[in-house]
C-alpha cells in the first residue's frame, strides 16, 4: 500500500506575508527598523522593500498601513532632516517653496532629495501639515494663486510671440513665472479669454472681428479639409486680420457650429488631436 506523506510546510507557506493592513508590526518598532537602515529617501526604501529583506510584518507603504498610528512623513519615518525643534510653521515653509518656482509634485520631490532642502523642511507637506493649512499641491507651489486675467495678458502681449508654438517653447525655456498659467485658455475660460490671438496680440485690428457669416463665407471660400489646413493657413500672410486664429472661441455664441460647419465640410471623425472631413451626403 502507498504510504501517505506528511504534510511539509513549504517555504511559501511559512514565509508567507499577512494580509494587507493585518498583523503590522506596531508603528514605532516598524519606524525604528526603518531609521536603522540608514536610508534617506522614498525611491531608497521602494528599492529596499522589494529586495527581498522587508520582513513580512513591515509594510512597504506605510503612509497607508499606519494612517492614524503615528505616520509623519517620509523624513520623520527614515530620520533625517527632522530638526529637533520640529518642522517649521506651515505659512513660513508654503512662503519659501513658493519661492523656488517648482511647478510640478515630481519636481519638488526632486528638490526634496537634494541639499538645498532645510532641516526643518518636510518631504510631505501633505502629511506634516494635513491639520494646519494644507490645501493641496497647487496652494504649496504657488500654482494655484494665478495673475489676474488682464495682467497675466499684458504680460503675454509684452512677450512679442508670433503664436500658440511660440507660447508653449516660451513656457518650457523656465522663464514663466509661476503665477502665469500654461494652459490660459482653461484658467481664464470665464475670465475674459477670448483666444490666442487676443491673449499674445496678434492679429486683430482694432476694430474687432469680422461678422461671423462673413467670416465663415470667407472660411468656406478657401477650400480648405481639415482644422489643421486651417491653422496652417491662419499662419499665412494670406489672413486678413480681422480673422481669428481660433474661430471656434471668437464666435463661440454667434454661431458657431464645429469645423464642419466652417470649412463647409461634414465631420466625420476626429484623430491625432485633428479632424477629419467628409462632404455631407
Amino acid at each position: 500500500m502507498p504510504t501517505e506523506k506528511p504534510h511539509q510546510s513549504t517555504l511559501k507557506d511559512t514565509q508567507k506575508r499577512p494580509r494587507r493592513g493585518r498583523n503590522w508590526r506596531p508603528f514605532e518598532e516598524a519606524r525604528a527598523l526603518a531609521r536603522s537602515l540608514g536610508l534617506k529617501s522614498k525611491p531608497a526604501w521602494i528599492a529596499w522593500a522589494q529586495s527581498g529583506a522587508r520582513p513580512a510584518d513591515i509594510p512597504a507603504t506605510p503612509p497607508y498601513a499606519y494612517a492614524g498610528k503615528g505616520w509623519v512623513s517620509w523624513g520623520d519615518w527614515f530620520g533625517t532632516r527632522n530638526r529637533r525643534g520640529g518642522w517649521r510653521s506651515f505659512e513660513e515653509a508654503r512662503a519659501l517653496v513658493r519661492s523656488l518656482g517648482l511647478r510640478t509634485q515630481t519636481a519638488w520631490e526632486t528638490w526634496t532629495r537634494g541639499e538645498a532642502r532645510p532641516a526643518d523642511i518636510p518631504c510631505s507637506p501633505q502629511d506634516v501639515y494635513r491639520d494646519k493649512g494644507w490645501a493641496g499641491w497647487d496652494d504649496w507651489l504657488g500654482q494655484g494663486r494665478y495673475r489676474s486675467f488682464e495682467e497675466a495678458r499684458a504680460l503675454a502681449r509684452s512677450l512679442g510671440l508670433a503664436g500658440q508654438v511660440a507660447w508653449w517653447a516660451w513656457c518650457k525655456s523656465g522663464a514663466r513665472p509661476v503665477d502665469i498659467p500654461i494652459n490660459a485658455p482653461f484658467v481664464y475660460r470665464d475670465k475674459g479669454w477670448v483666444n490666442w490671438s487676443d491673449w499674445l496680440g496678434t492679429r486683430r485690428k482694432r476694430g474687432g472681428w469680422r461678422p461671423f457669416e462673413e467670416a465663415r463665407a470667407l472660411a468656406r471660400s478657401l477650400g480648405l479639409k481639415s482644422s489643421t489646413a486651417w491653422r496652417s493657413w491662419v499662419k499665412s500672410d494670406a489672413c486678413p486680420a480681422d480673422i481669428p486664429v481660433s474661430p471656434g472661441w471668437v464666435y463661440r455664441n454667434q454661431g458657431w457650429a464645429g469645423w464642419g460647419d466652417w470649412l463647409g465640410h461634414g465631420v466625420k471623425a476626429e484623430r491625432s488631436g485633428g479632424f477629419v472631413f467628409a462632404p455631407p451626403n
